[in-house]
């Protein structure tokens, strides 16, 4: 599906689950299960793992903004 597509291609930008929440208004949830499905469709690598260290990413880099 499209949504499935848009989603893959902004994971592949660097964006996070929640950036990705914040430009599409889908659930998180949704955003993951679509995310895994882009994953074995070979249009996107998503894992746990990568979510997480992206996430982590993030919060540094908000604590080196203040």
């Amino acid at each position: 599906s499209n949504t499935v597509k848009l989603m893959a291609n902004l994971w592949n930008e660097g964006k996070s689950v929640s950036d990705i929440f914040k430009i599409l208004q889908f659930s998180k949830t949704t955003i993951r299960n679509n995310l895994r499905k882009a994953t074995k469709l070979g249009w996107c690598n998503y894992n746990a793992i990568e979510r997480k260290h992206r996430t982590h990413e993030r919060c540094i880099n908000k604590k080196e903004v203040i």
